[in-house]
């Protein structure tokens, strides 16, 4: 099938489901099986959830998740939540990822964010923005875990969440999907989880229908690139 250059579609990625793993196959640093173990969910459904106990900036916070596995934490638009993380987690202070680019601020998984899922604190008034560069969000303890910003260069702990838990293929890899978008900005996605555009296995094509069936798509890119141009897709 023919794709268009801005064709949306899902991607398939792989991940290894154990340590060991040969470095031809990555382009980034794996999770540990020692970390997936430390993974928590708080509550069913809530997705899974992972507390930074070494204070680091906003972007630090943000790449260590992403390392993990994951990404700073945006179910927390669910207010309910919150004080399940901060009983499971016990912090004064956490990153969440909100983030303000240009004058709006947005999730990082690129919802936007409005006055009834942002949960700013009121007494002070948030966002202040003092100082003029206030362009991270955090939850504290101390206003009733609302939201309020701060410089992304303060140091703070950081709630870590990953949503996708994948499916485990005979052939030992865990494949998990990404949001829709192009194949290059969708495999971008699947390298900062960890892995890369799905190939390895691919050939057999028995392995294509259990992992549909487990992660119920109805199409997603793959990691096959016409290289030299010309050719069909």
């Amino acid at each position: 099938m023919k794709y268009g250059a801005l064709e949306l579609g899902l991607s398939l990625c792989f991940v290894l489901s154990f340590v060991q793993f040969s470095a031809s196959l990555w382009i980034v640093e794996h999770i540990e099986d020692a970390l997936v173990e430390q993974w928590r969910e708080v509550y069913s459904g809530s997705g899974y959830y992972y507390f930074l106990t070494q204070k680091k900036t906003f972007h630090q916070a943000r790449d260590e998740c992403r390392r993990y596995g994951g990404d700073l934490a945006v179910r927390v638009r669910d207010f309910s939540l919150r004080s399940s993380l901060q009983q499971t987690f016990n912090f004064d202070n956490a990153w969440i990822g909100l983030i303000k680019e240009g004058n709006s601020w947005s999730w990082v998984d690129k919802t936007s964010s409005t006055t009834g899922n942002t949960h700013w604190i009121q007494n002070p008034l948030q966002p202040s923005n003092s100082g003029g560069n206030e362009n991270c969000g955090e939850i504290i303890d101390e206003y009733y875990l609302r939201t309020n910003d701060a410089p992304c260069s303060v140091t703070r702990y950081g709630l870590c969440e990953h949503n996708r838990q994948g499916y485990v293929a005979s052939n030992g890899y865990r494949y998990m999907l990404t949001a829709k978008g192009t194949w290059t900005s969708t495999r971008y996605e699947c390298i900062n989880y960890g892995g890369d555009l799905a190939a390895i296995g691919m050939q057999d094509f028995s392995l294509r229908a259990p992992i549909q069936q487990a992660l119920g798509f109805d199409g997603a890119w793959i990691g096959l690139r016409d290289l030299i141009g010309g050719g069909k897709d």
